[in-house]
């Protein structure tokens, strides 16, 4: 349809809007809100131009965008839409579309937790729709968004009458099959387990499947419905976690019916793989992986349950591939695809043409995060909505010419125990975190071991980590010492094996922000405390990190597929210095507007390690002051270099983590604005063996919940490099610049060097200094592999 439409009217015509709008209700559907967001700008801009501007359209595209706004959690954002919606809508006198406002104002509400303003707004909506005949749908909605408001409440009496209310109303409406009917089923299974009748419960969840699909019948509780031909993913998805829920309650300690329930988690999750392959854009991707993070708790619990129940250790095993599915899910597909692309078969032209879009898409999200004028941000979104529809149809293509590589990129396989067990060697011992609400869970890998230990968790926990990470940032000894004697046990709640020499780490939400080797193994009494002589963790055991144990293994595991790795040699270290202000320009980015703060040892650092290099016979490249620009680390010097160096500031973006990025030089006439993007980073063609990122900060990329990753790890190891040594917080430039040469000094001298132990050797001997013997000087920097 929107083809015709743009052939017969034209590329703006009201024709092509609506096609718009409908399509941003289905991206919606199926959670791709990025998506939805961009159709519904595309809309928009369209009704707006219409003379006169066609209003009522106009909201119906501007309430589809607070609906998205909602979804990602936007809230303040999303009320005040719906707000604005509401007030046009009172203007258009059009009762029914205000109906609809106030029943998303009511969603909006409850889902920030103010459900007395959720009921309230709800009731107005049913007022509205009584007025108005042949809205059974929208009566019934009413009645049961009603019904979710009251339960929330504690009013469960008035809860159920209204949830049967809408049920009536449904089921003579629209007969048995219909997705509002399976939302009405699910709250009353909800509503019937809290007052403990669990078997009925249960015969309203398996209605909800029903009424869910266009053919399951659910002959009986081991029924599972087929994932084509459902109407609405997000609520099979709660149909499927509150029947493995009540399986789980009703049946405690019957074996076949736990497995029943686990059965339904595996469902939900091959359900979300398969809405994952439906997206094109990263952050859709990100945002699916919360669900992943959420489902994986509930699975892994019941997992370590039936272990108990059963002495299987092989339920804990599928416990760790949980886990794994929670970290890997969108990182492992697309750096198999990436490797993958050199040998595909698919024309350089392509590939240049895929690596221009990205490289389009991701400039275009900047400019939007900075552009104040509305007119240029309307040119903006255009663009980047062109640029992303010619992304996905290079996608469509590849889905149907070059099959092998598409299926990578979406490839969510993670491999198992003994796989893992493979790869790892004598003396190294992995510990892949999971956290929950409850729990701590610790999956603890050797060459021929297996277990799972947990530590509780409660609210003071998350205030440990921070107290823990701020008594080493800032110089508070008492705090230091207090939560770093506490929470080592909390973190090892098991007997590291005694010939464990070298400890892999793959930490989950709050753990990636702290550096566990400053952890104390022993108590420490007294006050006056002599740093040099403390019970470090990192006296015991050289301590790399790594993103996810898929990653780990899929990089140890297989060969660099790619000709150019050979290639690589040398070192490039870059460093923009900032000794004098940024001459600025319309191009230049923000934060290089102003006041830079200098790095003047970050000169001393590279030239240092610069010739260390040259001593060594190596070749060594250092770029400084006007030369260490953006556009250098987007021409070929990355690719060929074995190293890479760069000591900058990191600028940290907690809203959009792609547009975090480090500060260089900007060159007005390369196009390019001094802020090299995690974005841009992905865009990057590296074949590194190890990156350094000198900077402040340039660990802490806000966290999507079960991902598991650091905002720029995450990005270089895609681009392509082996690992990287980053910093958690800003060190001072002098200890900075010691350890880094320390620690190059003792990889040159050694022909295939162990980076975790290297780094380890250099942190011992600036704690055997004196000098900077505290923490905060060593413990920031960590080594993260893929």
């Amino acid at each position: 349809a929107l083809r015709i439409y743009r052939l017969a009217e034209g590329p703006s015509s009201v024709g092509v809007a609506y096609c718009y709008q409908s399509l941003g209700l289905c991206s919606q559907v199926n959670g791709a809100y990025e998506e939805a967001l961009n159709f519904s700008h595309q809309a928009a801009r369209i009704y707006r131009d219409q003379q006169p501007p066609d209003r009522r359209h106009l909201a119906g595209t501007y309430r589809n965008r607070a609906n998205v706004l909602r979804r990602l959690g936007r809230f303040e954002q999303a009320l005040a839409e719906h707000q604005r919606v509401l007030d046009l809508d009172e203007e258009l006198e059009d009762i029914g579309a205000q109906a609809d406002d106030y029943t998303n104002l009511g969603i909006v509400f409850g889902e920030t937790g103010n459900w007395t303003e959720a009921l309230a707004h709800h009731q107005q909506a049913l007022v509205l729709w009584r007025t108005l005949p042949d809205h059974p749908v929208d009566l019934a909605n009413a009645h049961v968004n009603l019904a979710e408001s009251l339960e929330q409440l504690g009013q469960y009496a008035m809860a159920r009458l209204q949830a049967d209310t809408a049920q009536l109303i449904l089921e003579s409406a629209m007969g048995q099959r219909h997705a509002l009917l399976a939302y009405t089923f699910n709250v009353q299974a909800r509503l019937a387990y809290q007052a403990g009748r669990l078997d009925q419960a249960l015969d309203w969840i398996q209605r909800a499947l029903v009424a869910n699909h266009q053919h399951f019948d659910g002959p009986s509780l081991a029924a599972l419905p087929d994932l084509v031909g459902y109407y609405h993913y997000e609520y099979l998805l709660t149909s499927l976690r509150l029947k493995a829920e009540l399986l789980w309650a009703r049946y405690p300690n019957d074996e076949a019916y736990r497995r029943l329930a686990q059965a339904q988690y595996d469902w939900a999750l091959q359900l979300l793989e398969q809405v994952r392959g439906e997206l094109t854009q990263r952050e859709d991707q990100l945002t699916l992986v919360r669900q992943v993070k959420d489902l994986a708790a509930a699975a892994i619990a019941h997992c370590y349950d039936l272990a108990e129940l059963t002495g299987e250790t092989a339920w804990l095993e599928k416990a760790f591939t949980y886990v794994e599915k929670s970290k890997a899910n969108v990182l492992l597909g697309a750096m198999a695809a990436n490797e993958a692309r050199y040998f595909a078969g698919i024309p350089d032209s392509l590939l240049a043409r895929e690596d221009q879009l990205m490289a389009d898409i991701g400039y275009y999200k900047r400019q939007l995060a900075a552009e104040p004028d509305t007119s240029r941000r309307v040119a903006l979104q255009q663009s980047l909505f062109t640029a992303q529809e010619a992304y996905k149809a290079l996608l469509d293509h590849y889905e149907t010419a070059f099959p092998f590589y598409y299926d990578l990129l979406y490839a969510n396989e993670v491999p198992g125990v003994k796989a893992l067990q493979f790869v790892l060697e004598p003396g190294q011992v992995m510990v892949d975190y999971f956290l929950s609400d409850s729990l701590l869970y610790a999956f603890v890998l050797s060459k021929d071991q297996f277990s799972v230990a947990t530590s509780p968790m409660d609210p003071r926990f998350a205030r440990e980590l921070t107290g823990f990470r701020k008594g080493i940032s800032r110089g508070l000894d008492r705090t230091y010492l207090e939560k770093a004697q506490a929470l080592y046990p909390a973190l090892f709640p098991f007997e590291i094996p005694r010939n464990c020499r070298h400890l892999i780490l793959s930490p989950d939400g709050g753990l990636l922000l702290i550096p566990f080797e400053a952890l104390l193994t022993a108590p420490v009494a007294g006050t006056g405390t002599d740093y040099t002589r403390l019970p470090f963790l990192i006296r015991d055991y050289a301590v790399r990190y790594t993103p996810s144990a898929s990653l780990f293994y899929q990089s140890h595991a297989t060969q660099s597929l790619t000709p150019e790795v050979q290639a690589a040699e040398g070192l490039l270290a870059v460093a923009p210095v900032f000794d004098e202000p940024v001459a600025g320009g319309a191009q230049v980015h923000a934060s290089l507007a102003g006041y830079v703060v200098p790095l003047p040892y970050t000169e001393q650092e590279v030239n240092e390690i610069t010739n260390l290099f040259a001593r060594e016979g190596e070749l060594a490249r250092a770029s400084l002051h006007e030369a260490a620009s953006e556009s250098l680390l987007k021409s070929g010097s990355l690719a060929t270099s074995r190293f890479v160096h760069i000591a900058t500031h990191g600028l940290i973006d907690e809203e959009e983590p792609d547009l975090s990025g480090l500060l260089l030089y900007p060159d007005s006439l390369a196009g390019e604005d001094g802020l090299l993007s995690v974005g841009e980073v992905y865009n990057l063609r590296l074949n590194a063996e190890l990156v350094v990122l000198s900077a402040c900060e340039t660990a802490t990329g806000k966290i999507a919940t079960g991902e598991g990753v650091l905002g720029f790890v995450r990005a270089f190891l895609y681009a392509g490099a082996d690992r990287l040594v980053v910093s958690l917080w800003k060190v001072a430039d002098d200890a900075t610049a010691d350890l880094m040469i320390r620690f190059y000094q003792q990889l040159l001298e050694q022909p295939d060097p162990d980076h975790a132990a290297v780094l380890r050797a250099a942190k011992l001997q600036l704690i055997e200094s004196g000098a900077f013997s505290h923490p905060r000087f060593w413990s920031a920097f960590i080594l993260t592999e893929g």
